[in-house]
């Protein structure tokens, strides 16, 4: 699967040069889609979306060469019309990342249902919007408040899109009610919180070395004080009760539904608990992140 990236991205002239090739390649993203689409016998889209994600982050936040706001509209604008809700041609491309999505969306987007398709974009479009937003780009300086960060981190994650392609990549599509539910929205958003704060938790030495503010414990150091070592197990604390919150949503979900319809939707449910354990293995071992010495045990 690496090797089918590479030459993904190199066909799309995805990779302007060797150092961005390189970060590409010691990111591992065909072991990320392994690790947390375990039981898919294909991941091949899936992996695509995710190194799309990938290489849309690496435009708009490369130290080397920042986008100003106005041009990541534009493209934003752009990926966006690659994903026609209701399928049809696209406009032709302006860039190797636009035709790249456009030709992964050909082969998604037809597979799936228009209730599907509509979720995916919302979820998609939420996703890019976030680099547009003033907390994206002030990194730097005072951590923004836990309310405005929680949020603002359930939709620059892009988690929610990986969650949907679940459901493509085990053909095992949501019915409309179900995929609305209180008990699917508990879950989802658990993983979520679970997968992105994570990622702060394991990164955030990283963050703190570049004087970076936008991560989970810096948001809680401003907003209790202490140590960061505090910080960092008040994170672990709230990850942990996360997965409190995520098997309280399934076991109310199982019991909502009949032995028939809770076998359809427990693929969906295995697919959000893989997430949780595939990515934070992927994290674990990925070059791109350090562990640190954060009692992970505690989040395991």
């Amino acid at each position: 699967m690496e090797e089918h990236l590479l030459a993904w991205v190199k066909a799309f002239d995805l990779a302007p040069n060797a150092h961005a090739l390189a970060r590409f390649r010691r990111a591992r993203l065909g072991e990320l889609a392994a690790r947390t689409y375990p039981s898919v016998a294909d991941i091949t889209r899936n992996s695509e979306w995710l190194s799309l994600l990938f290489l849309v982050d690496e435009r708009f936040c490369n130290r080397d060469n920042t986008p100003d706001r106005h041009e990541i509209v534009s493209t934003n604008d752009e990926l966006l019309r690659m994903l026609p809700m209701h399928l049809g041609p696209t406009p032709a491309p302006h860039t190797g990342l636009a035709a790249a999505l456009a030709g992964w969306w050909r082969d998604v987007g037809p597979a799936m249902s228009l209730g599907w398709r509509l979720r995916f974009v919302g979820h998609a479009e939420q996703c890019f919007r976030t680099y547009e937003q003033d907390l994206a780009n002030e990194r730097y300086g005072i951590p923004p408040p836990l309310r405005t960060y929680v949020e603002f981190r359930r939709q620059s994650g892009a988690a929610e899109t990986a969650l949907d392609l679940i459901e493509f990549a085990e053909g095992a599509e949501l019915p409309e009610q179900t995929a609305h539910c209180p008990q699917v929205h508990a879950l989802r958003t658990a993983t979520n919180d679970i997968v992105c704060w994570t990622h702060d938790l394991l990164f955030v030495a990283k963050e703190r070395a570049r004087g970076r503010m936008n991560n989970l414990v810096a948001v809680l150091w401003q907003a209790w004080g202490g140590s960061w070592q505090d910080s960092a197990e008040r994170a672990a604390g709230m990850i942990a009760a996360r997965y409190r919150d995520f098997a309280i949503a399934e076991d109310s979900l199982c019991r909502r539904l009949d032995a028939v319809e809770w076998e359809h939707v427990e693929r969906a449910v295995r697919g959000y608990r893989n997430w949780i354990s595939g990515s934070h293995e992927w994290h674990l071992r990925s070059p791109r992140y350090i562990r640190q010495k954060f009692h992970f045990d505690r989040i395991h």
